[in-house]
């Protein structure tokens, strides 16, 4: 990035903060989705509305085979959040990256 892209960032990224901040979020949250920004933003050195879809593609695929589901699933609810506030466009990241659904079957055993 040019200092005049990283300086828009970085307005940008402080914006971010503060709309988790004014939206009431923990402070671990508003530590994981900020991560997620800055993780994407280092991976691709480049402005984040400048991203395609084949990128995000590939930066979740190198995320799913190094860090757990849950961690890629809060990361993708930070970056979705982020793309809609801050950014303000439409990420549709259901066709980049399907949640994994657990099935949780409660057996019960009854003695008779």
């Amino acid at each position: 990035m040019t200092k005049k892209e990283f300086k828009r960032f970085n307005e940008r990224y402080q914006g971010y903060l503060r709309l988790l901040k004014f939206q009431g979020k923990a402070p671990k949250t508003i530590d994981a989705y900020s991560r997620a920004v800055r993780w994407i933003s280092e991976h691709f050195n480049c402005r984040l509305y400048k991203l395609t879809q084949k990128q995000l593609q590939v930066y979740f695929g190198e995320l799913l085979d190094s860090l757990s589901w849950i961690t890629v699933k809060v990361d993708r609810l930070g970056l979705n959040l982020c793309w809609k506030h801050e950014l303000k466009t439409d990420w549709q990241w259901a066709d980049i990256l399907k949640p994994y659904y657990f099935y949780n079957i409660a057996i019960r055993c009854f003695n008779s």
